[in-house]
């Protein structure tokens, strides 16, 4: 009998032992942070990101992300700089900019977010083969100067024998939510816009697909998170663990069939049409705009910083150390 009611005690503590390991998940940080995110614009070009933000790999890591776009009066730098967010998600030529005008640089760029602009060149007639003096003596509706996109035509332009603003019009001071509707309205014969919308004007006709603002021979830096010195030095494990996050988001983008990826991001694109979504992220896909790693590549950075100087918008090539921080990459965390 005493040896029996070991035997029956001996199943028991098995059966409770099998139950918790099997009942056991990975703990939760016991402190959550919030860290506020701002991005210049709500794009398919960030879908990573809301990857992430939808499978939880933020509060896998102890992050409330509270994610807005932008719409300040000021600049996205003084934005940031002032402190208004904790996180930019932009073109990273604002930190260019801002270390040309002073020595003690205040925006950092610890993460890449894309390596390509994603705007595309559309024009309102069919033109087949594509070719770039088709341009000549037209008008395009661009970007704001300074900024990436209108950087990255002016670029291109001039590489085909084409003068900005001599042999071209370009409409570079319409706000960036106007320029659709000016375009389809039947003002200029070529836009460059970003996805979804470009997808959006090629389904109502108004315009169709001629080529994308890529550059094959030169990858660049076109989207980073951006923060200060200042919070790098308070936050660091905060940057640590954001950047994690993101990248599984970006391997999991990187892993997955478009048709995967707008399902999952759906949710943040509630009023673009799935057919819409699906073909703007299979776009992006064909054209490589997201990298492998959130790791900023040095050389796609210092690319973007020779066509910003091509362009005379900046006087010199800034040292990436006082601009980049890459040690903060979750590669690297310890």
């Amino acid at each position: 009998m005493h040896k029996l009611l070991k035997a029956f005690f001996i199943i028991i503590v098995c059966i409770g032992l099998i139950t918790n390991c099997t009942n056991k998940k990975d703990p939760m940080p016991e402190e959550i942070v919030a860290v506020k995110l701002t991005e210049v614009t709500h794009s398919v070009i960030f879908i990573p990101l809301y990857i992430a933000l939808e499978m939880g790999y933020f509060q896998e890591q102890g992050l409330q992300i509270e994610l807005e776009t932008y719409q300040g009066s000021d600049t996205p730098a003084e934005y940031l700089l002032t402190e208004e967010t904790d996180l930019l998600l932009a073109s990273p030529e604002i930190s260019i900019y801002s270390l040309q005008s002073s020595d003690n640089p205040g925006i950092i760029s610890i993460a890449q977010a894309a390596q390509n602009c994603g705007y595309l060149l559309l024009a309102r007639e069919t033109n087949k083969p594509f070719s770039w003096q088709d341009l000549k003596g037209k008008v395009i509706i661009g970007c704001y100067p300074g900024e990436i996109p209108e950087i990255i035509l002016e670029y291109l332009l001039k590489s085909n024998d084409i003068t900005p603003l001599r042999s071209v019009h370009i409409i570079n001071n319409l706000p960036e939510e106007t320029r659709a509707g000016v375009f389809e309205s039947g003002t200029g014969h070529f836009i460059i816009v970003p996805e979804p919308l470009a997808t959006k004007l090629e389904k109502s006709q108004n315009a169709h697909i001629a080529t994308s603002l890529s550059i094959p021979t030169k990858p660049i830096c076109a989207y980073t998170f951006m923060v200060t010195p200042t919070f790098i030095e308070n936050q660091k494990d905060v940057c640590y663990k954001f950047i994690k996050a993101f990248s599984q988001g970006l391997d999991w983008v990187n892993n997955h069939s478009p048709e995967e990826i707008a399902e999952k991001g759906a949710a943040y694109f509630p009023k673009e049409e799935e057919k819409t979504l699906l073909r703007a992220i299979g776009r992006y896909k064909t054209l490589n705009c997201w990298p492998n790693s959130p790791e900023i590549d040095e050389e796609a950075f210092n690319n973007l910083q020779t066509i910003m100087l091509e362009q005379k918008e900046i006087n010199a090539i800034k040292e990436c150390n006082k601009i980049i921080n890459n040690s903060l990459s979750s590669c690297n965390n310890p």
